[in-house]
């Protein structure tokens, strides 16, 4: 049996009294290896939340430099939440896999300060492609946005 254990750093780290790693653990494993190398998600402020096999789930807070003129969150940061989100529910298989599409619907306006949830799922998965859906929720539980997106998994070098 694991156990959820938010750490020091914000992350969640796993305790399996097994001493073997759970399918969970691999996934949240990748998605912490993906964004140490993501300088973006992390000059924005996106946190990890938690990650299984085809699963993400991500945060940001709504600061001052992500509101654009109408006093509202640009949905570029919007959309660029969910993009993570997708890319790294598509990355816990252990495949290197990039969003190839994707689109998004803006629901409600998002304000200064708002905590942003990004919850990442895999609909299907087929050979190198999957689809996914990524529900935008704000501190209410407010659903603020709607995004679709398709991964493609990078072909292996052969070194």
């Amino acid at each position: 049996m694991s156990a959820l254990i938010l750490s020091n750093s914000g992350y969640l780290d796993m305790t399996n009294k097994t001493g073997f790693k759970t399918a969970q653990e691999h996934a949240l494993e990748r998605v912490h290896a993906l964004f140490n190398q993501d300088a973006a998600s992390k000059e924005v402020g996106i946190k990890i939340l938690s990650a299984d096999l085809g699963r993400c789930d991500l945060s940001l807070c709504v600061s001052n430099n992500l509101i654009q003129g109408h006093d509202i969150c640009h949905g570029g940061y919007l959309f660029m939440l969910a993009d993570t989100a997708l890319a790294f529910a598509a990355n816990t298989y252990g495949e290197a896999c990039v969003v190839s599409t994707a689109s998004i619907e803006f629901l409600r306006p998002v304000k200064l300060g708002d905590l942003l949830i990004a919850k990442a799922r895999e609909q299907h998965k087929h050979k190198r492609t999957g689809l996914y859906d990524v529900s935008v929720y704000n501190q209410k539980e407010c659903l603020v946005a709607l995004y679709r997106g398709k991964s493609h998994q990078l072909a292996r070098s052969s070194n």
